[in-house]
């Protein structure tokens, strides 16, 4: 309490370097009937959880010309917990077993769109932005392609080797995003 000296603010979550939309995910968490309560690890987790939820919507850069659309989402089931007395750790229970479909199935290009227009409607109920990445270069998936390819010959070295290369491009651009 603001009395007892014992409060943060978002600048506080920030200067952690943690994303104020992670706090977001970590009081959605909670119904809003019940008391929640804030620590560094569970900010943390909701922190670890919004990383996890952007990675899965980033996969909609990545589909397989290949595969056919099979990707099978729905938005009823967040909608219907949200309607019903407003319950938010429903309804995110509900985003994550539909969006484990999409980590499971491959994503064909005819899938994008249907991804696509599921986040939105996500970003719209939660307000998590997860549509806001852009694609990688297309460089940066040339070498994901050769890290998949030795990862399947078994040249863990190699695959090692590109991952490093991948992960320090990431942290250039995270760099050069920051300024």
């Amino acid at each position: 309490s603001k009395s007892l000296g014992n409060f943060y603010t978002l600048d506080d979550i920030k200067q952690k370097g943690i994303d104020p939309k992670a706090f977001r995910l970590m009081v959605l968490q909670s119904h809003y009937t019940k008391q929640s309560n804030f620590t560094w690890d569970n900010l943390q987790s909701a922190s670890s959880r919004l990383k996890d939820l952007k990675s899965i919507a980033d996969l909609r850069w990545q589909p397989d010309a290949t595969q056919q659309s099979n990707v099978d989402i729905s938005i009823k089931d967040i909608s219907f917990a949200l309607y019903n007395n407003i319950d938010t750790p429903k309804a995110l229970s509900n985003l994550s077993l539909q969006l484990d479909r999409i980590v499971n199935d491959s994503i064909s290009d005819s899938d994008v769109k249907v991804i696509s227009s599921f986040l939105q409607s996500i970003d719209e109920l939660f307000g998590l932005q997860l549509l806001n990445s852009t694609d990688i270069k297309p460089e940066q998936k040339e070498l994901i392609q050769k890290r998949e390819q030795a990862r399947r010959s078994k040249d863990w070295i190699l695959a090692d080797k590109i991952r490093k290369q991948l992960r320090s491009e990431e942290h250039t651009s995270e760099l050069q995003s920051q300024r």
